[in-house]
């Protein structure tokens, strides 16, 4: 299956400088682990503050062990879930903003707001590809270059 990474830079771009173990290092090399972090990046707005700060990341970011935690076991467990985070981002937001999230250790941790986050992130995601990507159906079409 074709992954569509909403993150607006590449995953190695949040990557924590010598330290081979994080959150972020880990997802390049777990089973679903795109799915994982694209869910990461929704749920969780200071990996913005990763890219370009160096050896000085810890000044603007602060990691949430028990998140990203439920983030993992949540797409471990549900492969709906799975499948989603692995579509456009605006088809991920549509079935996101339906479900009933109370069942999940994510909302258990970030409850509503969490929801909210995860949906205006999508949505920002949707609009970052509306420019080259088209969706008919069940076929997503990805232009590149100026046509």
């Amino acid at each position: 299956m074709q992954t569509c990474l909403y993150s607006p830079l590449s995953r190695d771009a949040y990557l924590i400088e010598g330290m081979p173990t994080s959150a972020v290092a880990i997802t390049k090399q777990i089973d679903r682990g795109d799915a994982i972090w694209n869910l990461m990046w929704l749920s969780f707005p200071p990996l913005d503050n990763l890219p370009g700060s160096g050896k000085e990341w810890y000044l603007g970011y602060k990691s949430d062990p028990h998140l990203f935690g439920a983030i993992v076991a949540d797409v471990t467990l549900y492969n709906t879930l799975n499948d989603k985070l692995n579509e456009h981002p605006a088809r991920f937001a549509a079935w996101f903003a339906k479900e009933d999230h109370s069942a999940w250790a994510t909302y258990k941790v970030g409850g509503a707001e969490w929801v909210a986050t995860v949906l205006a992130r999508a949505e920002g995601a949707a609009v970052r590809f509306a420019s080259n990507v088209k969706i008919e159906g069940n076929v997503v079409e990805v232009r590149f270059g100026g046509r």
